[in-house]
């Protein structure tokens, strides 16, 4: 990507209706030749979420992506959806997360996932 000298501005890649990874950067003051800025393509950053029951826990799991935040959130009706814990930063791994069952139990699980 070509820019003139001095240049500030966002790089916002896209391709058909694929997500990438940063989904955006921000340069102020582009004077030299930047390299090494890779961009993750991928059909989408929220994964499948499985999970398990172990003990009195209910384990959630999915696959992470590297710089993808991850918020589990956590229903008894389908209606009223609260965040379940901290937002979790994802690796190029499976994230595993327990959750223990309370009082009402959270019976639904859905996952928000942020670049």
């Amino acid at each position: 990507l070509g820019v003139p000298p001095g240049w500030a501005g966002s790089v916002v890649p896209a391709l058909d209706s694929f997500v990438f990874v940063p989904g955006t950067r921000s340069y102020t003051n582009v004077t030299n030749s930047i390299t090494d800025e890779n961009y993750l393509m991928v059909e989408s950053i929220v994964s499948e979420l499985g999970s398990a029951a172990v003990g009195a826990e209910l384990w959630l799991n999915w696959n992470g992506i590297p710089g993808v935040s991850y918020q589990v959130l956590a229903s008894t009706n389908l209606s009223d959806w609260y965040p379940w814990g901290d937002a979790i930063l994802g690796t190029n791994s499976v994230i595993q997360l327990p959750v223990p069952v309370g009082d009402p139990p959270a019976a639904f699980f859905r996952l928000k996932a942020n670049n």
